[in-house]
């Protein structure tokens, strides 16, 4: 059986409104200055640039899960970093419920943070030691200053860890994080996000540092979220099997940029891009009726150095004279018009792409 197969989570179509995006993101870019070196300071010659994200553009809707993947170093999580303005866009635009956020003073930034909240990878390092459970959830409160009352206070963190179900909630309340599991402090963390009643989340790599056995809860945890509260859920993850089991859509970055981007089931069945192909094949298989590349050829390259054209071409197996000079634009993929792929074989139709599972 396929490791991608019967999901235990089934996804489901988004609901979207009539409106505006939850979250839109045009043409981001974050560049970081690297230090000159000192042939260039005697050259007087200006330093390198890493370009880490180099002109991103998606959307997300209310109660819509969209998965961001990609090998490490791809730039997916500067990319929703700098959609929550935790780090500086060089340049493009980040709305966020149709308000442009790009270029909001500091000061204005605190309305943003109850509305967009932010699940870190590692629940050991995310929590606070010395505080007990209630004071780590209701911190946010007091720091918005929404806590009119001790009494408010405590219902709105027993909400919290209801939601996360972290019942009974008066013995979780007073629990310090070492009394406290991987998968139990994920979901501490998780009700410190929604105490604060945010319409988007974005959830970094929020299974990774968990055990197999409690990867599933969270994953249906933050699946309910979405579905019941209407949440939007940007979740970055290197995993596809991850990906294909909650997300709405996927969206594939490859040093920088969008490569690939479409419904989860059909991109994850069907891959149109290299690189999203090179991705799932390597995903291990108990069975197989053919044989397919496991790893990919050569080493991600330095975002200080971008390629010429494709950025994937160095390491494309079906790179051709034009991948090296034209740089391809994300457009429909011929027999696929939902997902948009930036490869030139792909737009026409000249990549086998059917995955022939047992």
């Amino acid at each position: 059986m396929s490791a991608l197969a019967n999901p235990a989570v089934a996804p489901t179509t988004a609901s979207k409104d009539a409106g505006e995006h939850l979250l839109e993101v045009r043409d981001l870019a974050v560049h970081f200055a690297l230090k000159r070196s000192f042939s260039d300071r005697l050259a007087r010659r200006g330093g390198q640039v890493a370009r880490a994200v180099d002109g991103v553009s998606l959307t997300l809707d209310r109660g819509e899960l969209l998965a961001l993947v990609g090998e490490s170093g791809s730039g997916k999580t500067t990319t929703a970093l700098a959609a929550l303005r935790l780090l500086e866009p060089t340049a493009g635009t980040v709305l966020l419920e149709g308000q442009d956020i790009t270029k909001l003073p500091h000061s204005d930034l605190r309305p943003l943070r109850r509305r967009a909240q932010l699940i870190h990878q590692d629940p050991y390092a995310a929590l606070d030691p010395r505080l007990r459970t209630r004071d780590l959830i209701a911190e946010a409160l007091r720091i918005h200053g929404l806590t009119p009352s001790k009494e408010a206070e405590r219902a709105a963190v027993s909400d919290a860890l209801e939601k996360v179900g972290l019942t009974p909630v008066e013995t979780f309340a007073e629990r310090y994080p070492h009394q406290l599991s991987g998968g139990q402090r994920q979901r501490v963390a998780i009700a410190g996000s929604l105490v604060l009643g945010p319409s988007l989340l974005v959830a970094d790599e929020p299974v990774s540092m968990l055990d197999v056995s409690v990867r599933a809860g969270i994953l249906q945890l933050l699946d309910g979220l979405r579905r019941d509260e209407g949440v939007g859920i940007l979740m970055i993850t290197h995993d596809l099997a991850t990906a294909a089991h909650v997300s709405d859509r996927v969206a594939v970055m490859y040093h920088g940029n969008l490569v690939e981007l479409g419904p989860a089931r059909t991109v994850i069945d069907r891959p149109q891009h290299p690189y999203t192909q090179a991705l799932i094949y390597a995903v291990p298989r108990v069975h197989r009726d053919e044989e397919r590349v496991r790893t990919l050829p050569g080493e991600p390259p330095d975002a200080s150095r971008v390629p010429s054209g494709c950025r994937f071409h160095p390491r494309c197996t079906f790179c051709e004279e034009r991948c090296r000079s034209e740089v391809p634009s994300l457009l429909p993929a011929t027999g696929d018009p939902g997902v948009l792929v930036a490869c030139h074989l792909a737009t026409e139709g000249a990549l086998t792409t059917t995955r022939k599972d047992p």
